[in-house]
């Protein structure tokens, strides 16, 4: 059974957009995928498809790769659009 705290757990990690199904699966101890996005649509929370997103060549200048080097984010690109997103 999937406790209130795994599912709060979940949810937040989620939201965070740093980790993928199935670390989030990992740092909870929920056993499936499935499990995770029933929580996840049961709780009302937008899910990203993997059609909602686009894919792009850039290049970091030195500040910037300074800054993601000293960060280390698991996920790159959650990373920059999560950055981008709160700048405008």
């Amino acid at each position: 059974m999937i406790t209130e705290q795994q599912k709060q757990q979940c949810i937040a990690l989620y939201k965070e957009g740093e980790c993928s199904i199935r670390e989030i699966m990992k740092r909870t101890g929920i056993g499936s995928s499935q499990s995770v996005y029933r929580i996840l649509e049961k709780a009302g929370v937008t899910l990203q498809r993997p059609n909602d997103t686009r894919r792009a060549s850039i290049t970091f200048d030195e500040e910037a790769w300074r800054i993601i080097e000293r960060k280390q984010p698991r996920n790159l690109s959650k990373f920059v659009c999560k950055a981008i997103k709160q700048t405008y």
